[in-house]
């Protein structure tokens, strides 16, 4: 049985839904209660995302990946969860700091991942438009890449983005406890799982930027998760539910600020790159 139920609301975006009491017994139920309401309050986006009634939690989620097919390779973008802000837009790394556009889009850009060219009426639009039409053109595959790129988290629970000890995954884990959220964790992997079947069938390649992501995904033969080893380049394993699919790992977006970390980006866009191009050519 799962805990986690998910039902489609429009492209991209899903409703899920937490039975607290399946998760927990009454005293584990207890502390939840008692970090759930400074959980809620670390984020002025909660409010639109989030319903709690009694012992069921609902909230908002999503995940990025076209519908739409072309001659291009797909790669899978797999991250740790949500950004709360950005479930409340309905548009992945939707802005940063005074509502800039967020770095993630520059750096895959620079990088050669993704580049929307001369769309240039996504850096004259207000927020909510520019998310709009971003999301518009990443879903019709209306950019310039050697991939077809899809985006989801591993974990499909929003979290805040800037106040710990409530933001990103640790702030899940602060929140649930271990023990529940790896429970959790096996129906989040299910779920990414039937993403990427149907996104990448037998063809492509997973990027995983989160050591949850990674660890989902990899063969159990393979090496655990190293941010030294995710750093040096040396981190890589084979997609636990079809091995034909390699699965690379690269940094954390918050260490995407530096050069050093942008290069490596770059030379893991060029290693997908040959790898894709190599394997489209039969020559591996």
């Amino acid at each position: 049985m799962s805990l986690l139920q998910f039902s489609t609301i429009h492209n991209g975006v899903q409703e899920a839904e937490i039975s607290l009491t399946d998760l927990y017994d009454t005293d584990a139920l207890r502390t939840f209660e008692s970090r759930w309401e400074a959980f809620f309050a670390s984020d002025p986006a909660h409010p639109y995302i989030y319903q709690k009634t009694g012992n069921l939690l609902r909230y908002q989620t999503g995940y990025f990946v076209p519908k739409v097919i072309d001659e291009r390779p797909p790669v899978l973008l797999l991250f740790g969860n949500p950004a709360s802000h950005s479930t409340r837009i309905g548009m992945c790394f939707s802005y940063e700091g005074k509502q800039r556009k967020h770095r993630f889009w520059s750096v895959l850009a620079e990088t050669g991942f993704l580049d929307f060219q001369c769309r240039d009426d996504i850096n004259t639009l207000d927020t909510i438009a520019r998310n709009a039409q971003m999301k518009h053109y990443f879903l019709n595959l209306h950019y310039a890449s050697p991939f077809r790129l899809g985006i989801a988290p591993i974990l499909s629970m929003p979290s805040t983005a800037s106040v710990p000890p409530w933001s990103g995954v640790g702030g899940l884990y602060k929140l649930f406890g271990k023990r529940a959220l790896t429970i959790l964790l096996q129906d989040e992997k299910r779920r990414v799982y039937q993403i990427a079947k149907a996104f990448l069938g037998n063809r492509g390649v997973v990027i995983a930027f989160q050591k949850d992501a990674y660890e989902s995904m990899r063969l159990p033969s393979s090496p655990p998760y190293s941010l030294e080893s995710v750093k040096a380049n040396l981190l890589e394993s084979r997609y636990v539910e079809n091995p034909t699919i390699p699965v690379l790992v690269g940094p954390p977006t918050r260490f995407w600020t530096g050069q050093a970390i942008r290069n490596g980006l770059k030379a893991l866009k060029n290693e997908v790159e040959y790898r894709l191009i190599t394997k489209e050519q039969g020559h591996l």
